[in-house]
Order: C-alpha cells, then sequence, then structure tokens
C-alpha cells in the first residue's frame, strides 16, 4: 500500500508521462548537435498537441555530463533559451562550447541542423521498448 505522498508523486509523474514526455517523444524535430573537442551539447525540441513545447538536453565533458527530462516551453524561443542557459552554466569555463552557445553572430543563436542518424536510432529504440511494454498478442 502507497502512502497518499507517494501516491501524489506517482500519479505527477505519471501525467508528465502522458502529457509531455510521451507526445514530446513522438513529435521531436530529432536532436541538434554542437561539438567543441571532447565538449557535446545536445536538444531536442518538439510540439505538444495543446500548442506548447517540450525540450530536452545532453551535455558532456571529458569529466562530466548531465541531461534535463522534457521540460516544458511557452515556446520555441523560449525551449532554444532553456538550452542555451543550461548550456552556458554547465560548460562554464569551457571556453570553445561556450562561444558555440553565444548568440554573438550577426543571426544571434545558429541552431544545427538535425542529427538523421540520431533521431531514427531514438526512433528505433523507442518502438523497441514499446514492443516489450505493449507485446502483440
Amino acid at each position: 500500500m502507497n502512502s497518499p505522498e507517494l501516491q501524489e508523486r506517482q500519479d505527477k509523474f505519471t501525467a508528465w508521462c502522458e502529457t509531455i514526455r510521451d507526445p514530446a517523444r513522438a513529435s521531436t524535430e530529432g536532436p541538434r548537435r554542437l561539438t567543441a573537442g571532447n565538449a557535446k551539447a545536445e536538444y531536442q525540441i518538439a510540439p505538444l498537441p495543446d500548442g506548447r513545447f517540450a525540450i530536452t538536453c545532453h551535455f558532456s565533458a571529458t569529466d562530466s555530463g548531465m541531461g534535463t527530462p522534457w521540460t516544458l516551453g511557452k515556446s520555441r524561443e523560449e525551449c532554444v533559451d532553456y538550452f542555451l542557459a543550461m548550456g552556458r552554466t554547465f560548460f562554464e569555463g569551457r571556453e570553445q562550447m561556450i562561444r558555440l552557445l553565444s548568440a554573438d553572430s550577426l543571426f544571434g543563436f545558429i541552431e544545427p541542423d538535425v542529427d538523421k542518424a540520431s533521431a531514427d536510432k531514438d526512433a528505433n529504440v523507442d518502438a523497441i521498448i514499446q514492443s516489450h511494454l505493449h507485446p502483440v498478442s
């Protein structure tokens, strides 16, 4: 039997899965990646059915890494701003990646192209996971 607090946390997680994570995985634009030596910054943005957007980010360097779960944003631009802020914080002191994450060019931050190979791989992994969660009888 679950405590009320645990049940509330489980309910919130289930709601997040149903309203943010799963729809975002289904509609993601695909991963966009920046690389500077051993430093990598990657994000995916997805439009959600209710008109909002979601973003997930992953950052790594030689000695460390971090990622974020699918997180809500009011707009696509807000999601990009979130990625830039998280990246600047993570890579503080790593100059080459900071330059890639800055909006110093004539046109501001220029997004990298979608990494289709990673997007296809992620879709295959999701399909395998789903087949194990919901086997066909």
